[in-house]
């Protein structure tokens, strides 16, 4: 799809391939999810995908606790190549 394509335009679907969220982390936020990919940002064939993303408490603390971790999704069952 090319790059200029408007990502939220009702045309264009897209595939959920997994979730992570409270339930799988035990952290109420979530976010700033990204993929390992090769140097031209290509996910690698052959390989489980890989989502890196940042994880929060709430309440005080939350600015101190924010941390990197990753999810692994065998790259077969989510019918990559």
């Amino acid at each position: 799809q090319a790059r200029d394509v408007d990502m939220f335009d009702e045309k264009n679907d897209w595939t959920e391939m997994g979730l992570i969220g409270e339930a799988q982390t035990r952290f109420p936020r979530n976010h700033n999810p990204g993929l390992l990919t090769d140097t031209k940002g290509y996910l690698i064939p052959g390989r489980d995908l890989i989502v890196y993303f940042t994880v929060a408490v709430t309440g005080d603390d939350w600015l101190w606790s924010y941390d990197l971790y990753s999810a692994t999704y065998d790259h077969k069952k989510l019918g990559l190549p």
